[in-house]
């Protein structure tokens, strides 16, 4: 949305960051996670808030696999170390 409301393409992104439009174009289709640094940089060229680009991410699949892991693993350390 935000490279149409510019008139970009993927390519002048992909040049701003500094990246190969083939590594950005992965990324673009999940294929690869964004990196923190990418994202930030991301948000200071459309001069938006860095929520802005991960609103609804906390609803992914990803996101609740991850977290429930977390879980598991910080109750597992919490149970070896006796608390």
């Amino acid at each position: 949305m935000l490279l149409a409301e510019r008139g970009w393409n993927q390519t002048e992104l992909a040049a701003e960051l500094k990246m190969s439009r083939p590594a950005f174009n992965q990324r673009y289709r999940g294929q690869m996670d964004f990196r923190v640094h990418e994202i930030v940089r991301i948000a200071g060229i459309f001069d938006v808030p860095v929520s802005r680009l991960t609103e609804g991410l906390e609803e992914s699949q990803e996101y609740l696999d991850s977290n429930e892991r977390g879980k598991y693993l910080r109750d597992r350390e919490e149970f070896n170390d006796g608390r």
